[in-house]
């Protein structure tokens, strides 16, 4: 059970699932701002 892994291996997928996460947060926070726009007017 002791491998040695790359840390490529680690650091990649950790970085897209940051990815990710920060695209969705921007996506809600949008998605907010636009539907308490529309229902003030």
């Amino acid at each position: 059970l002791h491998k040695h892994v790359p840390k490529g291996y680690i650091y990649l997928p950790m970085g897209f699932a940051l990815l990710v996460e920060i695209l969705q947060m921007r996506y809600d926070h949008n998605r907010k701002k636009i539907l308490t726009a529309g229902q003030a007017s």
